[in-house]
């Protein structure tokens, strides 16, 4: 049960932590953003196969894991490379968070803006 509150309060703490990053992410602008995504992508290739060495470590060291699970989580080398370039993919796209986006007059009088938000807060709303 203590294991449990434990991973509670893990997983709290990265919600939170997660939140806060995607509000001061949105405050950047697309350049930065994109450098950041970059240095992701980098940062993942530059450390490819130490990455690959520890997931192969932490994923079969559970011998009661089921063997689905197992393939589903072991990472190799092209799926990290997949991983990568679709980081570089996100680059190429165009800025999410400038719009333009969709405004109207609601029939009480307020102005309705649908806009694009970090997902990161959209969650934190659901929550």
């Amino acid at each position: 049960m203590n294991e449990n509150k434990n991973l509670d309060k893990i997983i709290n703490e990265i919600g939170i932590n997660a939140k806060t990053a995607s509000f001061e992410t949105a405050q950047l602008n697309l350049e930065q953003r994109n450098s950041i995504i970059k240095n992701f992508a980098k940062n993942i290739e530059n450390n490819l196969e130490k990455i690959i060495k520890v997931n192969s470590q932490e994923v079969f060291s559970h011998p009661n894991l089921n063997p689905v699970m197992k393939k589903r989580l072991a990472l190799d080398e092209p799926k990290i490379r997949s991983l990568i370039d679709s980081l570089y993919s996100l680059i190429k796209l165009s800025d999410p968070l400038s719009g333009p986006f969709e405004q109207w007059q609601a029939p009480a009088g307020f102005k309705i803006i649908k806009k694009i938000v970090p997902l990161g807060w959209l969650l934190s709303m659901i929550y």
